[in-house]
This record gives C-alpha cells, structure tokens and sequence, in this order.
C-alpha cells in the first residue's frame, strides 16, 4: 500500500473528520460530525494488518464519496498537488503505447509546458527584468511526470501547490491569480494558455481576426508561453501524421479550491486546427514577443554560482564578433552545453533577446545554444 498514515491523516482532516481518540496499538480514530461513522489509521505502518485496515479505509471513502478507489488513492497521495493530464488522442495510441518519436514529442510537450510556465511564475514572483534560473528549475523539478492509461496517452504533471517555496503559504482571500500559492500559479497559467489556444482556433475557424490574443499584449510572459506551447504542439501533430489531439484537464487539490479564475479546466487542442494553431504561432510570434536575435561567438567567461555548489548555472560572456560582450544567465542545460563549448574551444550560435541593462548587453529568454564542431586556432 503506498498510502502512509500521514497522507491518509490529512487528508480526511481537510474532509471534516477529527480524531476522536486514539486506541490500541496507537490506531487514531477519526469521526465526522453529526455520523456514527469511523476511520481507523494505524500509526505503525509495520502491523501486520496495517494495509488491511487502510484498504478497508479507502474502500469506505471510496463508496460515500462515490469515486474511483484508484482515483481517491492518487488524490490522497498527492493532496497537495494539482494534476495536469496531456491526453494524446490518436489511433496510435490505442493499445496504450506510442512510437518513440512521438512518445520523445508528448513527452517533451508536457516538459517544454511546465517549465517555461514554471518560469513566466519566478518572473513575475521576483519583479525583476532577470530571475535567477536555478529557481525555477527547482520548481520545475518538484513537479513530477505520472503514469498513461490505455486508450490514448497521458502523461501527467503532478505540480506541489507551494512550488518552489516546497510548502503552503498562508492562503489569502484574494482571488487574483498573484494571490495564488505558486504551483497553483503554475497549473493556472498551463490552462490559460491552452484556452487561448483553443480559444483563439475558434475564432480562425469563425472570423481573419481573434481578438482573445489582444490580451496578450499586457502579458509578454503569457505570450512566451503560448508559443512555445504552439511550437511544442505542432512537432506532435506532424509525428502523428496530423492526427492527434491533446487535452488537458486539471484535477486540482482538493486542499485549496480552484475557483473560476479559468475559463474551462479541460481545453481541447484539435489537429483539425493544426493550420489555426500555425498561424496564432506565427502571430504571437510577431506582435506580440519581442524579436529573437541571433548571435555568433565564443565562450570567453564562465561563472559557476558560489553560494550553493549544488546549483548548476552560469553567466557567460559571449564574444559576438563585433567587439561585443553579451552577457548571459543560463539554466543547467544550456549551462551544460556552455561549458561543453567553452572547454573544447568551438564556436557556437545563440538565440534571445537583446538588451541594453546597466551599460551591459544582456541576452534574456534564451532559445537554445549550438555548438560547431570546429576549433578556434
């Protein structure tokens, strides 16, 4: 069973049972008020019947709640997470399984999703022009990846509430989504982006305008991550030989109320809408994000941070070419990839952002970095 007492505990204290008195072997007894109904949790989890009586336990939640056990199980598990579900549908995921590629595409979807909303989050958290990215790729990592089911393909993003805090914060009563702990940022915004997707697919399919993007001229972050998701969405579409849709469902923690700060919890983004999807990538693209600058140089200067060894970012400085130093704050991917480039002397390519910040040039919202093979003499 892989239900311990502390999850069980908590969650039925968040349901309205308190503990009553505590019995033999240190069991603690649970009731409702008004009901002379009991639970039984046993404390020690090495009895011989401890998996016996919690069974027994979940399969009485089970019924008066009137909920899939296996359902009720993974809510106990993960009370404090929200649960993002990327369904792929397409007749090549019938059996349950994939071909790799588009596995390796779904997969990346899902990944590409949580961290870059991961990191609009930190953005807006820190109010400064730049984040430290260690930050969000903590909050990223204390997401995890759940299983499929048969029938199409679903991965799942199992984000904490707190995010990168790791634990709750006093919930206020504000019902703006700053006022949201930061995982529930995170799920929030993940939806907002896949509603404007499909928000916007409509509109192509109705009208040459859609006037749900006009937002995004206030939200260059929301804007950011509407295209990626676009980008993302399009790789699986072509794998999937243009069948394949995704839909995404948030089953929100039961700990903290969703509200109606999101138009709908189960968007739907439709490959009949693949050419819609190309062309709000291309609009958002445009009008709405800042241009992408590319730059060709080397790695002259690598910084490791030195108050926490076991973060794995840099600044780097990039010789451009023209007598320019382009200064750059990496995650510990393109850190890696750096540092790869630097050490064998090869010259690379980098997409961002170009600006102008305390008499130094900066590259924000790094795309990725290519390294070639050739050496510098």
């Amino acid at each position: 069973m892989l239900i311990t007492h502390a999850h069980l505990k908590k969650f039925i204290e968040k349901l309205g049972w308190g503990q009553s008195k505590t019995i033999r072997y240190g069991s603690m007894v649970f009731s409702k008020e008004n009901t002379s109904e009991t639970i039984i949790i046993p404390v020690d989890e090495e009895l011989a019947d401890y998996n016996y009586i919690i069974d027994k336990s979940i399969n009485y939640l089970s019924n008066t709640m009137s909920i899939d056990k296996n359902l009720l199980i993974e809510k106990i598990i993960f009370s404090e997470y929200d649960i993002v579900r990327f369904r792929l549908d397409t007749p090549l995921a019938r059996d349950g399984t994939l071909p790799l590629d588009l596995w390796i595409k779904h997969y990346e979807l899902t990944v590409s999703a949580v961290k870059s909303a991961a990191q609009n989050i930190i953005k807006e958290a820190t109010k400064v022009s730049k984040f430290a990215p260690h930050q969000a790729a903590s909050f990223a990592n204390s997401c995890k990846i759940g299983q499929t089911e048969v029938g199409s393909y679903t991965t799942k993003a199992i984000i904490p509430i707190g995010g990168f805090q790791m634990s709750l914060p006093q919930l206020e009563a504000d019902t703006s989504l700053a006022s949201k702990p930061h995982g529930r940022q995170l799920s929030i915004s993940l939806l907002q982006g896949f509603n404007i997707i499909e928000q916007a697919s409509h509109e192509l399919e109705k009208t040459s305008s859609m006037p749900i993007l006009a937002d995004l001229s206030k939200n260059r972050t929301m804007a950011n991550l509407v295209k990626r998701l676009c980008s993302s969405y399009e790789e699986v579409v072509d794998l999937s030989k243009n069948n394949a849709d995704v839909y995404v469902n948030l089953d929100a923690s039961s700990i903290l109320p969703l509200g109606n700060i999101i138009k709908s919890s189960q968007p739907k983004i439709e490959a009949r809408f693949i050419d819609h999807i190309k062309e709000i990538n291309k609009v958002v693209s445009k009008d709405y994000l800042p241009k992408i600058d590319s730059f060709n140089g080397f790695i002259t200067k690598l910084e490791k941070n030195t108050r926490d060894p076991n973060e794995v970012f840099g600044k780097v400085t990039l010789f451009a070419g023209d007598d320019r130093k382009i200064n750059m704050i990496l995650d510990e991917d393109l850190y890696r990839t750096a540092l790869k480039a630097h050490d064998g002397k090869q010259p690379i390519t980098v997409k961002g952002v170009l600006n102008y910040r305390k008499r130094r040039w900066h590259l924000d919202d790094i795309e990725d970095i290519l390294v070639f093979e050739r050496q510098l003499l």
